[in-house]
C-alpha cells in the first residue's frame, strides 16, 4: 500500500475498516519476490528504509514498510500519542535525529496505557522494529498472532513475553477445568478443615476425660 495512516481506514457504519487511497499501492503478485525501488508515504508513518530512500540513498523497500506503519497506527490507537519524538520529520534539518529516534528500540506501550497486556505490546514492538527482518514477514504472521491474542491463544511468531498471561491465557481457553479445579481445592480445603476440627475436638474430649478420672479418683 506505502500509504498506511488513519486518514486512509474508514470504518463502515457496522464497524468494518476499509482501506482506501492505493495510488502509492504496488502489485504484489505481479511483482512477486521484487524490492520496490521507488518511495511514496506519509512521513510520521515511514519506515526507516523509506526515509532512508526518501532522502536519497538507495535502499530496497518493500510491503514490511506497510506492517511497520500499521505498528504505528496501532500504538496511536492504544495509547494516544505518537511512539516517536518526530512526529514530521524535516529530511533537510532534522533527517539524523529522525533516524537516531526510529532506529533505537521500540517504544514501550506499557509505560503509556499500564492496561495493555505484554503480548499485545510484543505484536506492536515486533511492527515497530527499525530491521525489516526483525518484523512480521508477512501481514498474514501478524493476522495470525492477532487474532491468537485475541482468541487468548499463545502468540505462535514471537515468543510469549509473560507466563502470567500465558497462563490467564489458559485459564480463559478451560474454565471448566478451572472451576472444577476450584471445586475441588474448596472440597480439600472442607476436608482438612473438618479433619483438622475432629482431631481438635477428640484431644479436647481425651483431656476432659483425664480429668474426669482423676476427679473420680481423688474423691475415692
Amino acid at each position: 500500500h506505502h500509504d498506511l495512516k488513519p486518514a486512509n481506514i474508514l470504518l463502515t457504519d457496522d464497524g468494518k475498516p476499509m482501506l482506501l487511497d492505493f495510488n502509492a499501492a504496488v502489485d504484489t503478485k505481479r511483482y512477486e519476490g521484487a524490492k520496490i525501488a521507488w518511495v511514496a508515504g506519509t512521513l510520521p508513518y515511514m519506515a526507516p528504509e523509506q526515509l532512508i530512500a526518501l532522502a536519497g540513498t538507495a535502499t530496497p523497500v518493500d510491503a514490511r514498510c506497510d506492517l511497520y506503519a500499521f505498528g504505528v497506527i496501532l500504538f496511536e490507537f492504544l495509547t494516544g500519542r505518537y511512539p516517536f519524538a518526530f512526529r514530521h520529520p524535516d529530511l533537510n534539518l532534522m533527517f539524523e535525529r529522525t533516524m537516531k529516534d526510529r532506529r533505537g528500540a521500540p517504544p514501550s506501550l506499557r509505560k503509556a496505557n499500564p492496561t495493555v497486556s505484554p503480548a499485545l505490546e510484543a505484536i506492536v514492538r515486533r511492527c515497530l522494529e527499525p530491521d525489516p527482518e526483525r518484523r512480521y514477514q508477512t501481514a498474514r504472521e501478524l493476522h495470525a498472532d492477532l487474532e491468537r491474542q485475541h482468541t487468548h491463544q499463545p502468540l505462535l511468531h514471537i515468543a510469549e513475553p509473560s507466563r502470567k498471561e500465558r497462563l490467564h491465557k489458559w485459564a480463559r481457553r478451560h474454565p471448566r477445568v478451572i472451576s472444577a479445579g476450584i471445586v475441588m481445592v474448596f472440597a480439600a480445603i472442607l476436608l482438612t478443615a473438618t479433619g483438622a476440627l475432629s482431631m481438635v475436638r477428640g484431644h479436647h474430649l481425651d483431656q476432659w476425660q483425664r480429668q474426669e478420672r482423676d476427679r473420680v479418683q481423688q474423691q475415692e
